[in-house]
């Protein structure tokens, strides 16, 4: 540790532990640095949610999740190698599906995988993709379980209709929900990656249109009217033959896919800072004050729709080579390895490294 007199001390307001700066968290990873604090913070201030939801409701299952959240992250072991890489080794992640951590982990490791089996199948097969999104009208907090019902229901059918069977040699499927906070609504709707034989766009016999895919969910969904589809090549960043891997020249589409199912923003409202430096104290105070009340609801509706839900599928050749690599399961599986973070060193030896999280300084630091 280097000498204090040569590095700026910082005291925990909440328990006047002294650290240095030097020791707080630099996870460095291609030249960024990934913000650990960022997704703790947020992970926070859902336990917070949590705890005041439990509260109202007097209900052990939102405090059993407010402390589940709240221990997420809260202590992280790495192995600091010689040359000065540093790789995660050991967290405690919640797993609850609306955890700011844990979905953000979930990205990655939805990143990593399906990059990993699209670079598979490119080495097999000479497949092209196609990018689909489902979608349908926004609904209320109080019926969006029965909706995901309808929606998952849907997909199924989908996959089983005769069109969809003759063109998919696989595909992979992820939800995500949007929230309206505006009009108090919630916008649920299918990123799908589908894999189609090289000659699709000019076969007749088994190519659908924009108006085709969108009848077939209608009918699928039970609609009374024609939903929003939108239906697109997926085009690599680059046509050379730079030697890239499949993953690197496709990465938009797979970005996209590894979206987070809910987004932090859409669970915990949050007035930018913006905003708030317009307004006087008392506006923003009672502003929110009011979205308390529909953030409490937001958590509410969410945690019972997304409970015990396949957020995340893969199908048909997709899912054969998901298996071929040996990959755990998308959603709860292993979020300490996403799949992403490149080969463990087998050749040097570490030591390992720990950091806890400060909340009266809000960061990591080495202890």
């Amino acid at each position: 540790m280097q000498d204090i007199k040569n590095s700026k001390i910082l005291v925990d307001p909440d328990t006047g532990e002294i650290f240095e700066e030097s020791d707080r968290l630099k996870d460095i990873k291609n030249s960024k640095q990934i913000d650990w604090r960022l997704y703790k913070s947020k992970a926070d201030k859902l336990a917070n949610v949590y705890e005041r939801v439990s509260i109202s409701q007097e209900s052990d299952h939102y405090k059993k999740r407010a402390i589940r959240v709240l221990g997420c992250g809260s202590e992280l072991v790495y192995e600091l190698f010689p040359n000065g890489e540093m790789k995660l080794k050991q967290v405690y992640f919640c797993k609850v599906r609306l955890c700011p951590m844990c979905s953000w982990r979930r990205s990655l490791k939805v990143f990593g995988q399906v990059s990993k089996v699209m670079d598979y199948m490119t080495e097999k097969t000479d497949y092209k993709y196609i990018f689909l999104t489902l979608t349908a009208k926004n609904v209320a907090g109080v019926v969006l379980k029965n909706e995901l019902d309808k929606y998952f229901e849907a997909f199924n059918k989908l996959a089983q209709r005769k069109e969809f069977k003759a063109l998919a040699k696989g595909f992979f499927r992820v939800l995500e929900i949007t929230r309206n906070w505006t009009n108090d609504t919630y916008h649920p709707h299918f990123h799908v990656i589908i894999a189609v034989d090289k000659n699709y766009f000019k076969d007749t016999r088994c190519y659908l249109s924009q108006k085709r895919w969108a009848q077939l969910w209608q009918s699928c969904m039970g609609l009374d009217y024609e939903p929003i589809v939108d239906i697109r090549k997926v085009k690599p960043l680059s046509q050379d033959d730079s030697g890239e891997p499949f993953s690197m020249r496709y990465q938009k589409a797979v970005a996209e896919v590894a979206k987070y199912t809910v987004k932090s923003g859409d669970v915990v409202f949050e007035l930018p800072e913006k905003e708030r430096e317009k307004w006087g104290d008392e506006a923003v105070n009672h502003f929110e004050k009011e979205y308390e009340t529909k953030t409490d609801e937001t958590v509410i509706a969410l945690d019972d729709a997304l409970r015990n839900r396949r957020l995340v599928a893969f199908g048909g050749e997709l899912k054969t080579a998901h298996k071929k690599l040996s990959l755990d399961d998308t959603v709860d599986g292993d979020l300490v390895n996403t799949d992403n973070e490149g080969i463990t060193r087998s050749d040097l030896q570490g030591i390992l490294v720990f950091y806890r999280w400060v909340v009266g300084l809000t960061d990591y630091f080495r202890t």
